[in-house]
């Protein structure tokens, strides 16, 4: 072997949590002169945030967030499949981008959709795109439709001077590949438009596939379009969403609809679901008294094509709903169609549910999504999430995306100091079934987000160690966030252990948390695993190696062959990241690893100080 290297504490180290696992049942990290060890590098991956101190902020800018990514496309072959996109950013009249400067009093912006922020130049049928106004200089509305269609009687988002809203909609394409946004509003306002994705073009007849419409108002309490009169506090009202607005009367699953509160006399919050389902704990838009506040919502209709709208609220408020499509019933595997849920909370900062808690300043959450809320542990490309931002100490955004990649140019909802703010967020879920919600603010936040749906295709087997962790344990994450996410686990104190570190376990994995922080540090799956880089139990020891050149072994130690990922001093635990390897077979002469040996058990290391 070359590139001889020193790792003076890795021995004992090896030894020390072998001996550790197999007092509570796990085995296989003992160290031996017949068992050698890997160590193979993987990418540094930051760890769960802690609140900062509240500080001010303006307003969403054009430089809220940093280098915009590369669109991680997806691409579905069957009419009205989706294509999940990473935020890209297409329209901002702050800076021209898009083609367009302030809009003024009543005008129209003609934005090309197709060609641009991934979506391709053909063959696309609707964009879910997320449009913000900012720095409106009178109160107003704004509509978005398919170019050369006449503007419909309906509204997406609705602001007060100097508000900044978001709203994310659903739109059909002109043939131009263009959309419409109309500004009716007696003064100027700057508008953004980030893109999330786009549905496919051709027909419509698979189950879970997505037919658009034009925008068509079926509810409006205050001129008594499918109900009459104010909801009551806590009052439940049902909408018929079948066949009306374009919606068929049979074969359909869920319905997007343009949820709107308007003159509340109190503060509160909405729920969609369907007929004759239970209420679920879950909200998909929150107001104070006098606000107007909209939401896009995708919810399953119930018994006889209803949905129920509940106001939890002490007070009367006015409700609008406008439907832009629909998803058709009906049970298939394809690749982009969608699989509608009665909306479950995954994560609340507030009481760490979902293993995290409040954000803090710049701070990034991540969300495992598979396995939970109804939501497939493998298989899933994209998911519907009503995310909102809630007692914040200063103003911001907040924007989704995949975990893992660079953090988009992009925002998905906007905030000031104290406010809730809802948004659906339609985000892809990187391989290992995770998301992440960036906190872009000079304050800390708390974070809730509700799952209502996702879309087929893409996603790893949960045998997969990933970079980040292994299933919904993430690297960092203390014990108590660890508990959180799997109540199961078996957090213990090892006997005989000075460190004061803590051991857990589960049905099939051995887990290692730190002194002090007890933040997770050592991952051990008890079973036939593979990695993201394509490592796999089984493989040779050679062949490995020759995919990973920055190894080498210990004069100290000749069985302990090692690739150390470089440490980054600027995240919260800057050690070095990395597979730790047992292998099976014979030592050579000289004491080291044989190339035909077999990999036995692969770990995910943070380096931590256990037994160093």
């Amino acid at each position: 072997m070359t590139n001889a290297r020193h790792f003076p504490a890795r021995r004992k180290y090896l030894a020390a949590v072998g001996s550790v696992l197999c007092a509570i049942g796990l085995t296989s990290l003992a160290a031996t002169p017949a068992q050698a060890s890997a160590v193979l590098s993987a990418p540094h991956v930051a760890a769960p945030h802690v609140a900062a101190s509240d500080v001010t902020a303006s307003d969403v800018t054009a430089s809220d967030v940093t280098a915009a990514s590369t669109p991680a496309t997806y691409s579905p072959v069957i009419g009205g499949t989706y294509a999940a996109l990473t935020p890209g950013r297409i329209l901002d009249t702050r800076t021209g981008l898009g083609g367009h400067g302030q809009v003024g009093a009543n005008q129209t912006v003609d934005l090309q959709v197709t060609g641009h922020g991934g979506v391709p130049g053909s063959g696309v049928a609707a964009v879910v795109i997320n449009v913000t106004v900012t720095a409106p200089t009178a109160g107003g509305y704004i509509t978005v439709y398919p170019s050369h269609h006449g503007r419909p009687f309906a509204s997406n988002l609705n602001y007060v001077a100097g508000q900044t809203v978001s709203n994310l909609v659903t739109v059909p394409v002109g043939s131009d590949g263009k959309i419409q946004m109309t500004s009716t509003s007696s003064g100027k306002a700057q508008l953004v438009g980030d893109v999330q994705g786009y549905f496919r073009a051709g027909q419509v007849f698979a189950p879970g596939t997505f037919h658009s419409l034009a925008p068509a108002r079926v509810l409006d309490t205050r001129n008594n379009i499918g109900v009459s009169g104010k909801v009551a506090a806590q009052g439940t009202i049902g909408v018929q969403a079948t066949g009306r607005g374009g919606v068929p009367t049979s074969g359909v699953s869920a319905v997007v609809l343009n949820v709107t509160v308007t003159a509340p006399t109190a503060s509160g919050s909405i729920t969609a679901y369907p007929t004759g389902t239970s209420r679920p704990f879950a909200s998909n838009l929150n107001f104070v008294a006098g606000q107007t506040v909209p939401n896009l919502v995708i919810v399953p209709v119930g018994s006889g094509g209803k949905i129920e709208l509940i106001n939890s609220s002490a007070g009367q408020t006015h409700l609008i709903a406008d439907v832009q499509g629909y998803f058709l019933a009906g049970s298939t595997p394809s690749t982009g169609v969608f699989r509608a849920l009665a909306p479950s909370r995954i994560l609340d900062t507030r009481s760490g549910q979902g293993g995290s808690h409040r954000a803090a300043a710049g701070g990034e959450t991540r969300i495992h999504v598979n396995g939970r809320g109804g939501v497939p542990a493998i298989g899933v490309s994209a998911v519907v999430v009503n995310v909102t931002a809630t007692g914040a100490s200063a103003s911001g955004n907040l924007v989704a995306y995949p975990t893992g990649v660079a953090k988009p140019y992009a925002s998905n909802l906007n905030f000031k100091a104290a406010q809730n703010v809802p948004n659906l967020v339609i985000v892809p879920v990187d391989s290992y079934g995770w998301i992440s919600l960036s906190n872009n603010s000079t304050g800390s936040t708390d974070e809730i987000a509700d799952v209502a749906g996702y879309f087929i295709g893409g996603g790893t087997e949960p045998t997969i160690l990933g970079p980040n962790g292994y299933g919904p344990f993430t690297m960092g994450m203390t014990a108590a966030q660890a508990k959180a996410v799997y109540p199961q686990l078996n957090v213990q104190h090892a006997s005989g252990n000075p460190s004061g570190c803590w051991f857990a376990t589960t049905e099939g994995a051995g887990f290692t948390f730190n002194k002090g922080t007890t933040a997770l540090s050592f991952i051990t799956p008890q079973h036939n695993i593979r990695t993201g880089d394509g490592i796999a139990v089984g493989q040779t020891v050679g062949s490995v190696l020759d995919r990973f050149p920055w190894t080498g072994t210990s004069p100290d130690y000749p069985d302990v062959i090692s690739a150390v990922t470089q440490a980054d001093s600027t995240k919260p635990y800057p050690q070095a990241r990395e597979y730790w390897m047992t292998s099976s077979g014979p030592r050579g002469s000289d004491g080291q690893v044989l190339r035909n040996d077999t990999i036995h058990t692969i770990s995910l290391n943070l380096n931590e100080g256990c037994f160093d």
